[in-house]
């Protein structure tokens, strides 16, 4: 009852002990709640790499920034983090905590987002819609027999400007 009052009180875990049954078990608890009580100094939050093509102000980084801004007020210990309920959101499938150092006080956070936005952001940045993988492949290689086109013709008007006539 002790334990209970002493941690409600004062907010930390409480390990009542008697020192004499004192076992290697038992100091691993108690050395885990010690570590366990420590602040957070940073979190790493893993994004899909082709999130940081995205401009400052698109709306999918926004909402992971508001997204992380949350989880970072709500955390300030590692049993915090340790215990926090990572949920789905509008533009997260799914967080995970990948890693935790106690001996620094960082951690690192996966973020999973669904397929479709990686799609979205491709469509709104080539102006051609694209919903799969087989889309995006097929674009890929008409892109690629328009740059081989272009090639021919660049080669042409780079003559133009040093001869004066270029061959097409």
């Amino acid at each position: 009852q002790l334990a209970k009052d002493l941690t409600q009180k004062y907010s930390v875990k409480v390990l009542p002990v008697n020192c004499e049954q004192l076992t290697k078990e038992i100091m691993e608890q108690i050395l885990s709640a010690i570590l366990l009580e420590f602040p957070i100094d940073s979190i790493e939050f893993k994004i899909p790499k082709w999130m940081e093509a995205l401009s400052n102000k698109h709306w999918l980084k926004n909402c992971l920034i508001e997204t992380a801004t949350t989880i970072l007020n709500d955390v300030n210990t590692m049993r915090d983090l340790c215990q926090y309920p990572f949920a789905a959101s509008d533009c997260v499938a799914n967080m995970s905590l990948s890693g935790i150092s106690m001996e620094n006080g960082k951690a690192s956070v996966i973020v999973e987002l669904p397929d479709k936005y990686y799609y979205e952001s491709l469509s709104e940045l080539l102006g051609i819609e694209i919903e799969n993988e087989y889309e995006f492949m097929e674009i890929i290689k008409d892109l690629a027999r328009k740059r081989e086109a272009y090639q021919d013709f660049s080669n042409a008007l780079f003559s133009v400007t040093q001869k004066g006539y270029g061959v097409v």
